[in-house]
């Protein structure tokens, strides 16, 4: 599994944070936040070729930053069906909110 940690972002409440992802080959990103100061406002995916079955598409993700604090977001990529036990990538993002 690869670990790639991202240093602090440094965010002001208000402000929308915006992350968009490529998935492909059945994998997907899932995230997951370790406090409530950001709030999720947007969740969508968009396949890039609609007549291939299986192709990659865009994952975009948005927060609006609602108080002070830290918080971190942890991507994971994997298939669903396989579990988060068989995650092949880890992103987080530290983010600090002024």
């Amino acid at each position: 599994m690869k670990k790639v940690l991202i240093p602090i972002l440094l965010i002001l409440i208000g402000i929308l944070i915006s992350i968009i992802i490529i998935n492909s080959k059945g994998y997907s990103w899932q995230y997951t936040k370790n406090n409530d100061i950001i709030e999720l406002t947007t969740n969508k995916s968009t396949v890039l070729n609609k007549n291939v079955v299986g192709s990659d598409s865009v994952h975009e993700w948005r927060f609006k930053v609602i108080k002070r604090g830290n918080v971190k977001l942890t991507f994971k990529y994997y298939r669903t069906w396989e579990g988060e036990g068989k995650t092949a990538k880890t992103n987080q993002y530290n983010v600090k909110v002024n």
